[in-house]
Parts: C-alpha cells; structure tokens; sequence
C-alpha cells in the first residue's frame, strides 16, 4: 500500500508530466553539450520547438472566446521560439564556438530557455514563468556545483562514512539486542 504523501506525490508528476519531461530534457542537454558538443547543436534544436509547443499548449485555453486575441498568441508565440531558436545558431557559428568552451554553452543554452520560458509565461500561461525560473536557478545550481564539485564530493564521502558508521552500530545493537533475548 503506497502513503498518501506518495500518492500525492504521483498526482503531481502525473499533472506536470510535460514541464517535468523538458526539465530532464534541458539537464540531459547540458550533459550532452559537454561531452558531445558536435550533436549539441541539433540536440537543441529539436528541444525549443518542443518548448514552443507546450507554451502553446498551456496558452491555448486562456484565449477560449476571442480568436483574434488566439491569433495573435499563437504568432507571438512563434516568433518568441523562433528567435530563440536563431539566437542558438548564431551562438553555435563557428567563429564563436572559439569564444565559449563547452560548460559555458551548456549554462548558457539553460538560461535561454529559461529567460525565454519566464517570458513566454508572462504573456501565456503562469507555469511556464516557473519553469523558466526553476530553469534559471538550475543553472546557477549547476554552476555552484561544477565549482564546488571537489567540496561537494568531500561532504558526499563524509555522509556515506558517518551513515556506513551508524548502519554498523544500530546491526551491533539489534545484534546485543537478539543475544539478551536467547
């Protein structure tokens, strides 16, 4: 039987499927536009019209009765995507790709869609502002976290040594505990 915190927890995933999907997306790309940067490029491609059409999806409904204020959603929409989708080539020319090494273009192409995304929601639809934001403060999270990777690797030992040393212990007490018994 699952509690009801994991219930609630699925109904959440369940209602947010898409946002949830285009965050692990965006986080698959940073890794790939660090070790494969020579795909990157259409990796990201492909994500932005992905991103474009749940902006559209989840700012549909607000326009229900006016289809001229739904037309020009719908072109505003576009044109927000597409210059972000130009604005990544141009970043991909080869004469800039001397000037951002790999973890730069992978932080960077993360606060794009994010920026883009906050914007998007701010004429569209609330959630994808938070996407954008939660998007945004992923990349200073990931950025943290590449320049504190020695640090946090040091504190990740620390907290599987002391949770290995409270393991033993409580297994040498239920041990004691079974041999008091008999």
């Amino acid at each position: 039987m699952s509690s009801p915190a994991a219930g609630s927890l699925r109904r959440l995933l369940l209602a947010e499927w898409p946002y949830v999907v285009l965050y692990v997306a965006v986080i698959i790309g940073v890794g790939l536009t660090n070790l494969a940067p020579g795909t990157a490029l259409l990796y990201w491609q492909v994500l932005i019209p992905l991103f474009g059409a749940l902006a559209l999806w989840v700012g549909w409904d607000g326009f229900e009765s006016d289809s001229g204020a739904r037309t020009a959603f719908v072109v505003r929409t576009l044109a927000h995507w597409a210059a972000l989708f130009v604005l990544v080539r141009l970043l991909y020319l080869p004469q800039l790709q001397s000037v951002f090494d790999n973890a730069v273009m992978g932080l960077m192409m993360v606060l794009l869609l994010g920026f883009s995304a906050l914007l998007a929601g701010i004429y569209g639809h609330l959630r994808m502002a938070g996407v954008g934001g939660v998007l945004m403060l992923s990349a200073v999270a990931i950025a943290f976290l590449d320049d504190a990777a020695v640090a946090v690797a040091v504190v990740a030992v620390v907290v599987a040594i002391v949770l290995t040393l409270v393991w033993q212990r409580r297994q040498l007490e239920v041990g004691m505990d079974e041999t008091e018994r008999k």
